[in-house]
């Protein structure tokens, strides 16, 4: 069966190398530039080549004020019949199941300064185990999160190994959207509009949706199109003559990351 390419070939398939000799990572970048992409993609890839390897996936957002959520969570999805104690236990734990495992914590920055310091400490142990590896997203490096919290600083340094997301290029939005409407012709305009966004990656998924549910046929002014669609996005009233809006931009957008 032939692989789902990554969004970010060169960047995804370098980082996968990276986690395959386990590493411990912090990918630094946000949501507007699809940092989330490169965890779903690498999912998928893991999936489909049907390798041996368990890969658990956290968005720590949802348990920024519960630690304990959070262990009895990644405790279920090992299969452990009781919640780890912490997340030593649990790594112990992973050791003796003998799986392979990446662990991806999304949001890793929400819980920087909520959850105990010997959680971070604990972290590092991946570092020391070849079979475990670990991959953490912020939109600033680790280290420069941490440098304030005192608490952490007396539980011991937590230093993943930091790559920096490569922004959206103008190439990468074409090629996107050539994968949902190969047939597209008009494309400059709208891949050109989607580039200038704030909300970059936002905005073209928005935009894939779109283009997913429509023909080729109806895709006669993408130019006018792609503008009606960054109104609908900001939660803006369309207008061909001007911008107006009804004071909801930017709900859409977040709603669609």
């Amino acid at each position: 069966m032939a692989q789902t390419p990554f969004f970010r070939p060169v960047f995804t398939e370098r980082l996968l190398q990276r986690l395959m000799q386990g590493e411990v990572i912090n990918l630094v970048g946000s949501d507007k530039h699809g940092a989330s992409r490169i965890l779903f993609d690498i999912q998928q890839r893991n999936e489909e080549a049907e390798e041996n390897i368990l890969l658990l996936l956290s968005d720590m957002e949802a348990f920024q004020e519960d630690y304990q959520a959070f262990l009895k969570g990644i405790s279920t999805a090992l299969g452990l019949q009781e919640a780890a104690f912490d997340m030593g236990e649990w790594i112990e734990a992973v050791k003796l199941s003998g799986v392979r495992l990446f662990l991806f914590l999304n949001h890793f920055d929400k819980v920087l300064d909520k959850f105990p310091p010997s959680f971070f400490e604990d972290l590092n142990a991946f570092l020391l185990a070849p079979k475990m590896s670990l991959l953490v997203i912020t939109e600033k490096p680790v280290e420069m999160n941490i440098m304030r919290l005192d608490s952490f600083m007396q539980a011991g340094q937590f230093q993943p190994e930091v790559h920096k997301l490569p922004p959206i290029g103008y190439k990468r939005i074409k090629e996107e959207l050539l994968r949902v409407q190969p047939q597209l012709d008009d494309w400059n305009d709208l891949a050109s509009l989607i580039y200038s966004q704030e909300d970059v990656y936002g905005f073209m998924q928005f935009v894939r949706a779109k283009l997913e549910s429509m023909e080729v046929g109806e895709l006669l002014n993408l130019d006018q199109l792609g503008k009606s669609w960054l109104a609908e996005f900001n939660g803006e009233e369309y207008n061909p003559n001007g911008n107006g809006s009804n004071g909801l931009k930017g709900f859409l957008g977040k709603f669609f990351k």
